[in-house]
């Protein structure tokens, strides 16, 4: 008797920002048959890798464009998504990467040349990604600061759907929106934003 291993297949309705959805607002969750999979000689190595997903469809005049979460293994990316792996021997964290995606700063930034609803691999290559020097120790301090603060988001947001309570909700989308708030002021550092580059990210007219 042959022993079937299923794994899931994400798609994109499943990724939230620092999230996977509970409840998917069309469709269902679908699972792949990874023993088959294998049997047939088409292995695929990323699929054991924690990454980050994120929507590869997104409509041009919603607030976020791009959606990003982190995924653990082992776990099949469907077309509805985009899929980002580091190397093994990188220094960066994945939650590093995921709070620039998140940022109210790269959702500025993806805005400027994205023409149609596609969020496609192209444009995340064209990111500009802030290299960290390790070596000294205040770059270094904001890569660990970001790490906590968005691993504080995505806890945050587990603990929202569990929670039923009215009032115990409201304390915690409050907590969210602070920490969110943080990851994007660190982001702003990071990028060494002046307060009139930052006004104009935030949309302000005031010079």
């Amino acid at each position: 008797m042959r022993i079937t291993q299923i794994a899931p297949l994400l798609k994109g309705v499943e990724v939230g920002p620092y999230k996977l959805n509970v409840k998917l607002s069309q469709g269902e969750r679908e699972w792949f048959d990874d023993t088959a999979f294998h049997a047939e000689g088409h292995a695929r190595p990323v699929a054991n890798k924690r990454r980050i997903a994120t929507q590869r469809i997104t409509g041009v005049d919603e607030r976020l464009r791009i959606v990003a979460m982190t995924v653990d293994p082992t776990t099949y990316f469907a077309d509805s998504t985009n899929s980002i792996a580091v190397l093994d021997s990188s220094e960066y964290s994945l939650e590093y990467l995921l709070g620039l995606l998140n940022s109210r700063l790269f959702q500025w930034r993806f805005k400027l040349t994205s023409t149609n609803n596609n969020v496609g691999t192209n444009e995340l290559l064209a990111l500009p990604i802030r290299r960290i020097d390790f070596t000294d120790k205040v770059d270094a301090a904001r890569h660990t600061k970001m790490h906590e603060l968005v691993l504080d988001a995505i806890n945050l947001r587990r603990d929202l759907n569990k929670t039923k309570a009215e009032q115990s909700r409201v304390i915690i989308e409050r907590q969210i929106l602070s920490v969110e708030r943080q990851i994007d002021l660190l982001v702003y550092e990071i990028y060494g934003l002046t307060e009139k580059d930052i006004a104009i990210v935030n949309g302000s007219k005031s010079q």
